[in-house]
């Protein structure tokens, strides 16, 4: 079978693998809680969407937060030992299932304009 990307991965899909990986409920997810694993399972979501495309905004209403918490976790995604680690884990569980999660590099060199997602994925894909 081949693998996916994440432009193949609906957002709901993509929370229900998050969700699992991270050994939280949906309603954990959706709730109020600020504990440690349910906000690394929002930050997981947040670096996959975004990384696709899709707005802070846009991000914020699928993960039920306001924008100014998927900025929060953007900065997360690039300053916190953890979540890295965390990230690299659940690029390794998607791996399992045929999906594609480009790495935190790759992913910085989208942000910055350097490559665009396909250059990305296809660099991904010669390497591995």
């Amino acid at each position: 079978m081949a693998s996916r990307t994440l432009h193949n991965v609906m957002p709901l899909e993509l929370i229900k693998f998050v969700v699992k990986f991270m050994g939280i409920s949906m309603d954990d997810f959706g709730g109020r809680s600020r504990k440690q694993s349910i906000v690394i399972a929002r930050v997981l979501v947040t670096y996959c969407l975004l990384y696709v495309g899709i707005s802070n905004t846009m991000i914020g209403k699928i993960i039920l937060k306001k924008h100014c918490s998927v900025t929060h976790y953007k900065k997360l995604i690039f300053d916190d030992a953890l979540v890295q680690r965390k990230i690299w884990e659940f690029g390794e569980f998607l791996s399992d299932r045929d999906i594609l999660l480009p790495s935190l590099e790759s992913w910085s060199d989208v942000m910055s304009g350097r490559y665009g997602y396909d250059g990305v994925i296809r660099q991904y894909t010669k390497n591995n």
